[in-house]
């Protein structure tokens, strides 16, 4: 299977089968105070190419008040799985199902491991696992983005951005209980 984005004003004139995601009813974690760049309101498509070779093509819905500065697609076990606006968006083409998670702010970063994905925001860290379940979310480690390094040691490692612009430190959250075991240093 391969998932790529594919400009709208494309998509619009390719006679495929559709699927819309979306975040709203979506559980909203608690957010920060934290003041983020105006949102976009829009959509997103996605083109995706199963192995039989059929087509399907997700349209990302974004709100009003999501804000989109990172966009990813990658193909994780038998789901595309996309991060765009404030969202973390698993399609399964085949089966034609969808499962989206609100991440409150705004989606930074992924990484794939064998039986977990990690994901970020600007503020907090995601576990999911391969049903796409939430397996659990970070206590805030940042205000203004989070980078993912590696998950190595049963750590998730990366560097969030504790003082914008540029206050970015290094940290690591327990892979099975998204606990801090080497919070950020403020200084």
């Amino acid at each position: 299977m391969e998932a790529t984005f594919l400009d709208p004003m494309i998509a619009d004139g390719l006679h495929l089968p559709r699927m819309r995601v979306s975040i709203a009813g979506a559980q909203l974690p608690r957010s920060t105070d934290f003041e983020a760049p105006q949102p976009v309101a829009g959509r997103r498509c996605v083109l995706i190419q199963c192995a039989d070779r059929s087509q399907r093509l997700v349209e990302v819905e974004l709100s009003a008040g999501e804000y989109a500065l990172v966009e990813i697609v990658i193909v994780w076990r038998h789901w595309v799985v996309v991060g765009c606006g404030h969202g973390l968006h698993f399609i399964e083409p085949i089966a034609a199902r969808t499962r989206s998670h609100n991440l409150g702010s705004y989606f930074c970063d992924v990484f794939a491991a064998e039986d977990r994905l990690v994901a970020s925001s600007a503020e907090r860290v995601f576990c999911l696992d391969a049903a796409a379940q939430l397996r659990w979310r970070s206590d805030p480690i940042a205000v203004d983005g989070i980078n993912l390094y590696r998950v190595e040691s049963g750590t998730v490692q990366g560097s969030a951005e504790r003082d914008p612009p540029g206050g970015w430190v290094s940290f690591a959250v327990d892979l099975v209980t998204g606990k801090n075991v080497a919070p950020p240093q403020l200084g």
